[in-house]
This record gives structure tokens, sequence and C-alpha cells, in this order.
């Protein structure tokens, strides 16, 4: 299994790969960060990952799908990060730009639908997991309606 994480538009990059052995590529985002990445995927033997956790949009995405030639992607901070946690999510992901370039890339998007969603990677890709009893103790209302 291999994922990436982007944590922010500038700012360090993780390498999950199997057995969670990690590799970091720090970088700062300029013209050579693509090429960091790439050195950093060549370093940790990839071709590609299995999930890739990032935010960004489509303007991110068009530099890193082509260096992580990623199966599924998950966004993150999609909502802010100025909303109310204790409100649960405020409105449904969508980013019609991001999810047409996903499609046409043949990415496949996890899309989230409350916090404390739960997920699991394996070797059969990624599966939503319940986590439905922890949403319940924090006081979250089901995910917001498709």
């Amino acid at each position: 299994m291999r994922l990436f994480v982007l944590l922010g538009f500038v700012g360090k990059s993780r390498l999950i790969v199997p057995q969670y052995r990690l590799t970091l590529a720090m970088a700062v985002q300029t013209c050579c960060a693509s090429t960091a990445r790439l050195l950093a995927m060549k370093d940790a033997g990839l071709e590609s990952v299995d999930l890739w956790i990032g935010s960004g949009g489509q303007t991110v995405a068009q530099l890193m799908l082509p260096v992580l030639k990623p199966k599924a992607y998950l966004p993150v901070h999609w909502d802010g990060l100025y909303s109310p946690f204790w409100g649960g999510v405020p409105s449904r992901y969508s980013d019609p730009m991001l999810e047409a370039l996903l499609r046409t890339s043949g990415v496949t998007l996890v899309r989230p639908g409350q916090y404390m969603d739960k997920w699991r990677l394996d070797r059969a890709g990624i599966h939503a997991v319940d986590n439905s009893a922890i949403k319940r103790a924090l006081g979250f209302s089901d995910p917001i309606a498709k």
C-alpha cells in the first residue's frame, strides 16, 4: 500500500510506504517542488501511490497527478479551517473542476461526508469503515445529503 499526504500548499510532504515505513520529502513549494516529489517517489521505490490525501483543488492536482499517479484521492480541509468543529461539516464536498480532472485521469474520488469519517486502505484499495459510534458520541449528524 502506498499513500501520499500533502500537508498544505507550502510545507512538508510525506510518503507512507508498506509496513508503515516513512520517507520524508521536505520541499518548499517552488518551481522545483514537483521535481522534489518525483525524487522522493523514486527514492521510496514507487511508481505510483494507492491513495493521495491532499488539498489545493485543480491547481495542485494538475501538478501532483503526473507525479503521484494515484488510484484514489481523499480531500482534506476542503470545508475550511474556520467553521466550528462541533457543528459538523458545514456543506457537502464539491469541487467540480477537480472532480472532472480526477475523472479524466482515472482517479477515484473518496468523498468525505462528515467529520470523523473513517477509511481503511489495504491491498484491495480504500474502503469506508463504520465509525458511527464515535460520531454519535461527538454529537455529529449523518453526512450532508448528496
